[in-house]
């Protein structure tokens, strides 16, 4: 993507967002309800058409917070209209993995909110294409099948491009995300999440550092950086960062970065 903004009237939704997904690996995009998550998901997929910047021609399929069934045919009717005939032959494993064999033949209009979620990501994760957009994914599950959900994802990665969209902070972990962005202020930017080989820490200083000598992860408003420190290296980082007037030096977990950028 180059240089994205979409607007409603007088409200920007995105602003010059420009930025590249990994393929073939899970890229999870951040951001508080109504920070534009919807609206970029949209905006890849072509729901909306009318914006400023440029967009990589790639094939999307999207599942969003409220996909359409046919309410009046079951479950496995819809994924019978919805998928291509080389898709069909996918469902199998993900009904078994969402056990929902008792009522995959059940109208749709019987569905709770969980099972037309898992009917929903049955047809997006059977879908063949360049990459998948799982807006919310999460909404509506109970924890056993958002488990269930990260395993399948994992593996259809291999194969597929996976953009996934989340307020839920449950998902920021280096076990599921390959890649992580969060939207704020009609911005996108991309962070890193914990690693096993280092340690964030948040550190002040009465001058800016030199980011060329520092692995710099972030900054924040107050002045103050995010910077990764390999472990080992904690000491000689604090005595190379009192050149700076060194004011503020602990280690962060990965709540207390996202909380600094996404309030």
């Amino acid at each position: 993507m180059n240089n994205i903004t979409k607007s409603f009237g007088k409200n920007t939704v995105l602003k010059n967002a420009a930025f590249s997904f990994e393929k073939n690996a899970v890229n999870l995009v951040i951001g508080k309800n109504g920070s534009g998550k919807t609206t970029l998901f949209k905006t890849l997929y072509g729901l909306i058409r009318r914006f400023d910047g440029e967009l990589e021609p790639c094939s999307y399929k999207m599942m969003s917070e409220n996909s359409v069934f046919m309410k009046n045919r079951s479950g496995y009717e819809n994924l019978e209209y919805f998928l291509e005939k080389d898709e069909i032959g996918g469902i199998g494993e993900y009904i078994d993995a969402f056990s929902m064999g008792d009522y995959i033949h059940k109208k749709v209009k019987t569905y709770s909110q969980g099972m037309r979620k898992k009917l929903a990501l049955t047809m997006i994760l059977s879908s063949v294409c360049d990459a998948i957009l799982l807006d919310e994914p999460t909404n509506g599950l109970d924890v056993p099948s958002v488990m269930i959900l990260k395993s399948i994802i994992a593996e259809k990665k291999k194969t597929t491009t996976v953009i996934v969209s989340s307020h839920d902070s449950g998902l920021f972990d280096k076990s599921f995300a390959d890649a992580v962005f969060i939207i704020k202020d009609k911005c996108l930017k991309r962070v890193e999440p914990e690693r096993e080989d280092s340690t964030l820490f948040i550190v002040g200083t009465v001058r800016p550092i030199d980011e060329t000598q520092f692995t710099v992860v972030d900054r924040y408003n107050d002045g103050s950086y995010c910077i990764r420190i390999m472990k080992g290296e904690e000491g000689d980082a604090a005595r190379a960062l009192s050149d700076y007037g060194l004011v503020l030096f602990k280690p962060s977990d990965v709540e207390e970065m996202k909380a600094g950028l996404i309030s």
